[in-house]
């Protein structure tokens, strides 16, 4: 049999005449923001005495689920599992499995399921975790003018040590920033003391450890790009956290535990025969043993707690779960040895996780090893009230055992954990407002914001293109132009077209919407709400009407990041993103509540003097003549690249210079030029395909027809049977000229000034002297918005 599937490792029976029906998708030109991916037809598999072993708990009605674990079975059929399917050693298909149903057909047994790309799973488990609780308790450091001056241009701390994330000038992508920017804290926007700028974390490491979570990495050259590393999110503005120390002591739930726990472990299934054993030619047959069971702590048949402090009782001893009693950031803390244990056997995975709501949220601490471990991590979580939060130890284990005996004779063997002494766990609130020598807890300071909606809006903003993984977990991730290996490699499919089926050649009359609105997220901080007020439209959105006459409606795509206006310092050439708002009725100007924001840092940028101060000890300052500088182009002086969808029609700052390389002239553009422009051809018909042209990255490659090159779009229903040919849809190849860059010269009486700012003293000594700042009707002659001093 030329065809192999494997579920969860395990080898599965499939018939012989059975079809895998396989879908692959890149994209999908007719719905532009969104990202189909790979996935199958339900696929019915025979109940074979193999196939019936594995998914035993599916139909065994004496089989049952204890606490979310798989109890006497292998396969858990409330989750996906790893699934791959090859031909001829060749995989052509790697991804996850879904059970659907099982049938009973004349007393025969069918399992129905359905394959789907790793990114299904990856997105699956992604809505259900914050950016803030991917781990970033590594970076926490201590609030000091030295390491908020280190961020900039050298170093972070990483477990407790300076770690270089500089090379060249240019960041690495990770660890965290402190970059000035005005959240209405302060009249004097010369002179900031420690606690009132905040840490942002790079782009480049949120998207590797969201990745993280399902084994794969990212390659690419867009993942290491300067552009990308550059990218930071960040703090959207409003009261800085105020929580107070009686506060945090009050919510810290503390508690020990110990335990034990073994249990037997018989073969789920064999093959038979696996082949002759020489000279006899005795059939050899190969047991497969795959176990996996979750233990949570508390006061149940392994384990017991003991209670040392917990003031608002929010652990239940008995059901091992913490129910928040108040919303904030907190830490959830595991310390202590684990000493696991197999006879006979390889431990797959030992690890300690986190559940909150039923959902898991990853691990705290894993190992491989049988024996003594010792179990040291910690995971920051945003809690609301009444979420219900709890610790479980997963064990896995796997082998396969090669015999002749027959299976009442196969071994038995016995995995657990031997009681090592006492844990410690704990849940402690990272609350309040820091001062110098505090301890800055980085999860604090990041954004609201689902890690799926993150992922979704970088995908969206650079038009990413993601390919499956391949054997390595290696994921390839690329804008549209460096997606695809070049118009030099291709796959001529011209001889493989089946002409008795029906072919069908779209215009872009056939693709729905007559404008394309890409938009940030909208916000109503001050700037940005004054901006679409004059405007009807927000600041650096674009909307790009289609040439067809035929189509009507509008198809919006919408970053989940609000942007943000930069604005001049009254008397200095320093530009800062600011995010503040402002009371009509008595004219001051107060921290705004805003949403996550995104920037390109662009370095240290030279400027007018500014002081940095220590919050606890105010009189200790460092003086500058550079500041780090966040924006939405990547240079103030001399910018290449905006984080904007389109020309802003006026800038809060002056600036005689700009570019038009943007997020859609860059990114955006040409698609759209290829699936809506008067020249844009679809051609969908039949090829009879082969495994070379589905295997994993066969759609970076081009597709010939008759001399014209097309990008492959999708393929449905490919069944490697070659009796059948296979529906594939290509778009044709557009090329278009790169945009040039232009100076761009901003009307000066648009640069006039509205806000009111106090003071531009460098060393913070006049904080009420009243300098105007921003843009005004020009009738007027006083200025509307001043901040108190």
């Amino acid at each position: 049999m030329k065809g192999r599937l494997t579920i969860n490792n395990v080898l599965i029976d499939i018939s012989e005449d059975m079809p895998v029906p396989l879908s692959y998708s890149i994209a999908d030109v007719k719905e532009p923001q969104n990202r189909k991916r790979n996935y199958s037809k339900n696929i019915k598999l025979p109940g074979t005495r193999r196939n019936k072993a594995f998914f035993s708990s599916t139909y065994s009605l004496s089989l049952s689920a204890i606490e979310n674990a798989t109890v006497g079975f292998d396969f858990d059929p409330t989750q996906q599992v790893p699934a791959t399917y090859s031909e001829d050693g060749d995989n052509i298909f790697i991804g996850m499995c879904r059970l659907q149903s099982v049938t009973i057909e004349n007393k025969n047994y069918f399992f129905n399921i359905v394959l789907m790309t790793n990114m299904v799973e990856l997105f699956s488990l992604l809505k259900d975790i914050k950016v803030s609780e991917l781990g970033w308790s590594e970076y926490d450091h201590t609030l000091s003018i030295t390491n908020i001056e280190n961020s900039w241009a050298t170093s972070v701390v990483q477990n407790g040590s300076p770690v270089a994330n500089f090379t060249g000038g240019v960041p690495d992508g990770f660890g965290y920033l402190y970059p000035l920017a005005d959240y209405g804290y302060s009249g004097n926007l010369r002179d900031y003391k420690t606690n009132n700028i905040f840490p942002h974390i790079y782009f480049r490491e949120i998207m590797t450890k969201c990745f993280a979570l399902v084994g794969q990495t990212i390659i690419g050259n867009f993942i290491d790009s300067e552009r990308f590393k550059r990218f930071v999110l960040g703090f959207g503005g409003g009261e800085k956290q105020n929580v107070s120390a009686s506060d945090v002591l009050q919510r810290k739930a503390e508690y020990t535990a110990t335990g034990s726990f073994s249990e037997d472990i018989t073969y789920s299934s064999f093959d038979t025969p696996f082949f002759p054993l020489p000279p006899t030619g005795n059939l050899l047959y190969r047991y497969n043993y795959n176990y996996s069971k979750i233990l949570k702590i508390a006061d149940n048949f392994w384990s017991a707690t003991t209670l040392v402090v917990d003031a608002l009782g929010q652990f239940d001893e008995t059901t091992g779960d913490f129910t928040i009693a108040k919303q904030g950031t907190y830490q959830l803390l595991f310390n202590g040895d684990v000493d696991f244990t197999s006879s006979g056997g390889l431990l797959s995975t030992a690890a300690l996780r986190v559940v909150r709501n039923g959902a898991d949220l990853g691990n705290i601490f894993v190992t491989n090893n049988t024996g003594i471990t010792t179990f040291n991590g910690s995971i920051n979580l945003s809690l609301n009230v009444g979420d219900v939060i709890s610790l479980v130890f997963k064990i896995g284990f796997q082998k396969i055992d090669t015999s002749q005996t027959l299976p009442e004779d196969m071994p038995t063997y016995t995995i657990g954990i031997a009681n090592s002494g006492t844990w410690n766990f704990e849940l402690r609130s990272l609350g309040g407002v820091p001062i110098d020598g505090d301890t800055i807890y980085l999860s604090n300071y990041i954004p609201e914001m689902k890690c799926s909606d993150f992922l979704n809006g970088v995908i969206l903003a650079f038009n990413l293109y993601v390919d499956d993984a391949d054997s390595e977990g290696g994921v390839k991730i690329e804008p549209l132009d460096d997606f695809y290996l070049g118009s030099n490699v291709f796959d001529d499919m011209t001889q493989l077209l089946d002409h008795s089926r029906e072919q069908k050649i779209l215009s872009s009359s056939q693709i729905k919407g007559k404008n394309y609105l890409y938009k940030f997220l909208e916000d109503n901080d001050y700037y940005n709400q004054n901006y679409r007020s004059k405007f009807g439209q927000g600041y650096g959105d674009k909307n790009y009407q289609v040439q067809s006459t035929f189509e009507k409606g509008e198809r919006v795509f919408q970053l989940p990041f609000a942007q943000t206006v930069p604005v001049g310092v009254p008397g200095t050439n320093i530009v800062i993103p600011t995010i503040i708002a402002f009371d009509e009725n008595t004219g001051v100007v107060t921290p705004f509540k805003g949403k996550p924001r995104a920037f390109i840092y662009s370095g240290l940028r030279a400027s007018d003097s500014w002081v940095l101060r220590n919050s606890a000890v105010t009189t200790t300052f460092n003086t500058y003549t550079s500041y780090p500088c966040i924006n939405h182009l990547d240079d103030l002086d001399n910018p290449t690249f905006d984080f904007n969808f389109e020309l802003p029609i006026f800038l809060q700052w002056s600036n005689a210079n700009y570019v038009n390389e943007n997020m859609f002239s860059v990114y955006h553009e040409k698609f759209l030029k290829e699936i809506t422009g008067k020249d844009s051809k679809i051609f969908q018909a039949y090829y009879k395909l082969n495994k070379s042209h589905i295997r994993p990255q066969s759609f970076r490659r081009f597709a010939m027809i008759n001399g014209v090159l097309f990008r492959k779009n999708e393929i449905v229903d490919y069944n490697g049977n070659g009796e059948e040919t296979t529906y594939m849809e290509l778009v044709r190849i557009v090329e278009g000229s790169r945009r040039r860059l232009i100076p761009i010269l901003v009307p000066q009486d648009l640069t006039n000034d509205l806000v009111s700012e106090g003071g531009n003293n460098s060393n913070g000594a006049d904080t009420g002297v009243s300098v105007v700042r921003g843009e005004i009707n020009k009738a007027e002659t006083t200025a509307k918005l001043s901040y108190g001093g």
